[in-house]
């Protein structure tokens, strides 16, 4: 059986620095486009995310399962 190595760019990285960068959600606006937003703070498993998208929209915690950090 061969052994793949899977390297998590994000796993070395402290949890803090996760604030102030961008989030895509993998949750859809009705007109198809991606929700995007700001992390504006951190807990085990989520991330509290200031919507930039949509103004209407409120903040809200987003496991972290349902999105991924945005490319610098």
């Amino acid at each position: 059986m061969r052994h793949i190595h899977v390297h998590d760019r994000y796993a070395q990285t402290p949890p803090n620095s996760w604030i102030g960068r961008r989030w895509l959600s993998t949750r859809q606006l009705a007109c198809g486009c991606c929700l995007t937003g700001i992390i504006t703070a951190l807990k085990p498993g989520a991330v509290l995310v200031e919507w930039s998208q949509c103004l209407h929209w409120p903040d809200s915690w987003e496991p972290t399962d349902r999105g991924t950090l945005a490319r610098a």
